[in-house]
């Protein structure tokens, strides 16, 4: 027996040292994947501009995520979602009570698939032929901006694209003086100069 002691010691402790390896992927793999970022360029970390511009929201804004959930979406696709909504996440941690965030998940033939339709939300195509939406709208007072199609190849826009859209929702655009709008709507950007 003692000739194959150490041998059940070792096996014993080889089957712990694998269990302990899985349990801490599993955990890992739950933990946000902007936790911690040690991508070159810090890809997962919010910049100093887009944390300025969501704590200054002046009024509420409303961003309403469309993302189809479900096993019929890809793993990729799903690992990318998971990205997306992580860095939604992030925006609310910073922005606080400013930024209300509804997330929705537009089934084929549902109520949520119209309103994504109808918030200018895009369908786009899996290999197998089937639509889902991965888009935003944010909506601030009257205004909304939609971000019609939020594609993994354009991953490193998103910040921006979601930061600027809050920031031209939450900021009017100051007068210039001795300039005046060419036209009598206060949302025209064009300005004609005396």
């Amino acid at each position: 027996m003692k000739k194959y002691e150490h041998l059940l010691y070792s096996a014993i402790g080889l089957a712990a040292l694998l269990l302990l390896l899985v349990a801490a992927n599993y955990l890992i793999s739950r933990l946000p994947s902007r936790l911690a970022d040690l991508t070159d360029g810090k890809l997962y970390t919010l910049s100093d501009g887009t944390k300025k511009i969501l704590r200054g929201l002046a009024s509420p804004v409303r961003l309403k995520l469309y993302i189809l959930q479900g096993e019929t979406v890809p793993v990729p696709l799903r690992s990318f979602s998971q990205r997306v909504e992580d860095l939604v996440r992030e925006f609310k941690a910073v922005a606080g009570s400013n930024l209300i965030v509804e997330r929705y998940n537009p089934k084929p033939d549902s109520e949520e698939e119209d309103a994504a339709q109808l918030d200018g939300i895009e369908p786009q195509q899996l290999y197998s032929g089937e639509q889902f939406y991965l888009g935003a709208a944010i909506n601030q007072l009257d205004r909304k901006q939609s971000i019609a199609a939020i594609s993994p190849q354009r991953e490193r826009l998103l910040e921006y694209r979601c930061s600027a859209s809050a920031s031209t929702r939450s900021h009017a655009r100051a007068p210039i003086p001795g300039c005046s709008p060419t036209s009598s709507s206060a949302s025209s950007r064009s300005r004609k100069c005396r």
